[in-house]
Parts: C-alpha cells; structure tokens; sequence
C-alpha cells in the first residue's frame, strides 16, 4: 500500500471544574498578594511573581488540544497543553485493532458495555454524533479509544484497513 499521512488537530472543551479552577487560581491568587502587601509590604512581590507564574501555570495546563497524526496505518494521539507542551498519549496500529466506527453505532455498543477494557478519551467532549470508538491492542489486553476524526482521516483510515473502519 502507498505511504499516507493525515494530521488533525481537536480542542478540548473546558469543562466547568477546569473553568473553576481557573477562576480560583486568579482569585486566591490576587487575595494572597493583598494580604502579603498589607503585612509583609515590597518583599511580597517575589511572592506576587510566583503566583502569577502558579496562575499561567493553571491556564496552560487547563488549555488542551489532542492531535491525531496518521502514518502508515499508525495513529498517533499527543496532548498539546497551552499550545506549547507536547505529551504522547498514546500510539495504536489501525491494521491489529478490532473496529473502528461512531460511538452511536451498533457495532460500538458490543465494545460499550464492556468494563474490563481500559478506556482513553481523547475526543473534544463537545459533539458525541462526530466521536468514534477504536478497540485497539493495549498491553496484554485491549482498549477502547474515543476520538473525533475528520472525514479526511476516516478515509485514510479506510484505505488502509478497510475491513475495520466501520461508518455506520
């Protein structure tokens, strides 16, 4: 078979624990400094500084984007934090797993209801009708991977493992 390589990029939606968080770290952040300024007086601005590097630190890991990268009938998923820091999350051969198709199909609910398997989601947590699920070998057992592909990954997905790429 040729040589492809598809690449995409998904936001994650924010969650309201994560939007919280956020707020928090902001908050507590400025109290902090206040009360430092007020019994502490100029010395508190390292303190000042350390929290607000603690606040960046809290948005840059609340910001999350997955990409799926793939090549060669391998798909790669990294976690991109704050659009700077890169994490692989996992790599998983197309060709040795066991189905690939939406969540909301019947082919999905076999592999749904199934607790033994570890689950990853990786998908946006906006629109479940665009998610899919791949059972895809995981050290000695299985997993299942929730991902929101693109038309033009489901493709090259199809063409190189077109009997387990299912779209309905």
């Amino acid at each position: 078979m040729g040589d492809s390589y598809v690449e995409q990029l998904v936001k994650k939606q924010n969650s309201v624990m994560q939007i919280g968080l956020r707020v928090g770290s902001v908050v507590s952040a400025v109290v902090i400094t206040y009360i430092m300024m007020l019994l502490i007086g100029i010395i508190s601005l390292v303190a000042a500084f350390a929290l607000g590097y603690g606040v960046y630190y809290v948005f840059i890991m609340t910001s999350v984007e997955y990409e799926y990268v793939l090549v060669n009938g391998e798909l790669t998923v990294d976690t991109v934090y704050g659009k700077s820091k890169r994490k692989r999350a996992g790599v998983y051969d197309i060709k040795k797993s066991e189905i690939i198709a939406p969540v909301k199909s019947d082919y999905a609910a076999v592999y749904n209801k199934n607790t033994q398997i570890k689950s990853f989601d990786f998908t946006s947590g906006t629109d479940e009708d665009k998610a899919y699920l791949m059972v895809a070998p995981y050290g000695a057992g299985s997993a299942r991977v929730y991902f929101e592909p693109n038309e033009e990954l489901i493709n090259a997905m199809r063409f190189q493992a077109p009997s387990k790429v299912k779209l309905n």
